[in-house]
């Protein structure tokens, strides 16, 4: 299956008090290109976890998983969250609409050039 058949989904998943099974929701989706496109989205929710503007009241990061053989991340919340985000066949999402993937910096715009 080639890069472009593919896409990252990324599912917040929590547990409510009294609920003995977590509920997972889609919180984003984005085309995917390469690895490359898979760190920029970790990176993302990694940096939204650091901004104690953005985030909920008392929530910290325990602890995060990036598993790039896998094409899979993780961000563990204290308050029983998790993010996690897969690599997965586009034909899996066909109702949503694609977030537009955008480098971060120049850098990586001119890093993104050169591989394709």
């Amino acid at each position: 299956m080639s890069d472009k058949d593919q896409v990252i989904v990324v599912e917040h998943f929590q547990k409510f008090p009294g609920d003995t099974t977590h509920s997972s929701h889609i919180i984003g989706l984005f085309k995917y290109y390469n690895d490359k496109s898979l760190r920029h989205v970790f990176q993302h929710y990694k940096d939204v976890a650091a901004d104690k503007g953005k985030r909920a009241a008392g929530r910290v990061v325990v602890l995060t998983n990036y598993y790039e053989g896998q094409r899979y991340f993780t961000i563990t919340y204290s308050d029983e969250v998790q993010l996690t985000a897969s690599v997965r066949p586009l034909n899996c999402v066909t109702t949503l609409p694609l977030a537009p993937f955008k480098p971060r910096s120049p850098e990586e715009a001119e890093l993104m050039k050169e591989e394709a």
